[in-house]
């Protein structure tokens, strides 16, 4: 089952199908959190381009997370690129995670290219089994490169985030599915 998400942002919308089907327990976790208005006063918060990403193989993704004072729901079960099928290629949809069983909706990024070091199997990450990827945007990519083009801040709390903090973070003003 895909279900239609539509993010209006500062600067346009970007309309997200969520697949349930593929991708169930990562694509679930989002909707829940696109249900209970956590994502609206959220934030796009973070560009990783070619020239400040920090890992290897680099990638190009833009990140956003919950509005300020939502609440985490608990980490979800890992859900891999080789059980979903969904690759991390242009314009899709993952979950961000440290260690396996870590990820959770609270945080999500989309892919401005394609990046396979993020499936399983790819090197982002040492054990190999790669991010949840669960849906992908079918309008509004010029919004994403927008927002991956933003100038950003040459520090960070943390050195792994260093040069990707957006200067001026990207609202989400408004979240709603759309039936069609």
């Amino acid at each position: 089952m895909i279900t239609r998400v539509v993010l209006a942002t500062d600067r346009g919308e970007i309309h997200i199908d969520a697949d349930e089907g593929r991708a169930p327990l990562s694509a679930g976790d989002f909707l829940r959190y696109v249900r209970d208005g956590s994502y609206a006063g959220g934030l796009f918060q973070r560009a990783v381009t070619p020239q400040n990403d920090n890992g290897d193989p680099v990638i190009e993704i833009v990140q956003a997370a919950i509005a300020e004072g939502a609440l985490p729901r608990e980490p979800l079960d890992h859900e891999s690129t080789e059980q979903s099928g969904i690759a991390h290629t242009e314009g899709v949809v993952s979950l961000p995670r440290g260690r396996l069983g870590t990820g959770t909706a609270a945080s999500f990024f989309i892919c401005v290219a394609d990046s396979p070091g993020l499936d399983f199997g790819g090197t982002r990450v040492a054990d190999g089994a790669g991010f949840a990827a669960f849906g992908k945007v079918v309008d509004g990519m010029d919004v994403v490169r927008e927002i991956h083009r933003a100038p950003t801040l040459p520090d960070a709390p943390v050195e792994y985030l260093r040069g990707q903090l957006l200067a001026d973070p990207v609202e989400i003003r408004a979240v709603h599915i759309v039936n069609y």
